[in-house]
């Protein structure tokens, strides 16, 4: 039975530190597809009211 307390306090800490790298990892990537897609929808925004203020007459 101390073996199996032993495999548990060892190999507990070590998935965790696993799981949370994997995570993190994991997160940065996709967090980085988001933000490239939140910046061309405000560069296409911006364009557009470039746009609309070249075309109000002053």
């Amino acid at each position: 039975m101390p073996t199996v307390w032993l495999i548990v306090i060892v190999a507990g800490p070590l998935l965790l530190l696993a799981f949370i790298a994997f995570s993190r990892l994991s997160n940065r990537k996709h967090e980085t597809r988001q933000s490239e897609m939140r910046a061309d929808r405000g560069a296409r925004h911006l364009r557009e009211r470039i746009e609309e203020d070249r075309e109000k007459p002053h």
